[in-house]
């Protein structure tokens, strides 16, 4: 018996049910998404910084009128306005957009090396 006779058979709806996920797999889904949309929100930031040199400047001139316009977690707000690259990278921010944020808010390359290199 081929697939499409198995799936007439047995029912389209039951062949591609899949079990109720728990709640507390439901919970580490939703967690594990926020995480995602959060880490989207910080590569944002970073890839939106290197592309215009105006958000670069404000970001340089007023940090927190450019990081309320993104969905960020107390923590990845905190490690951007302090310049705290090793623990953005920790979180899962991508290393060459971290470079080119650095060097685009006035960060030297060694700079940047030695906070890369920092152990939090």
């Amino acid at each position: 018996m081929h697939g499409g006779a198995l799936l007439e058979r047995v029912g389209r709806d039951d062949a591609m049910k899949k079990p109720a996920p728990s709640p507390a797999s439901r919970k580490l889904r939703s967690k594990k998404e926020a995480i995602a949309v959060s880490l989207y929100q910080v590569n944002k930031l970073l890839r939106d910084v290197n592309r215009s040199t105006d958000v670069a400047e404000r970001c340089r001139a007023d940090p927190d009128a450019v990081l309320r316009h993104y969905d960020l977690t107390p923590e990845e707000h905190d490690a951007l306005k302090t310049w705290k690259v090793r623990a953005l990278y920790d979180l899962g921010a991508n290393p060459l957009l971290l470079l080119v944020y650095s060097i685009a808010t006035g960060k030297e390359m060694p700079a940047y090396v030695r906070a890369m290199n920092q152990k939090n």
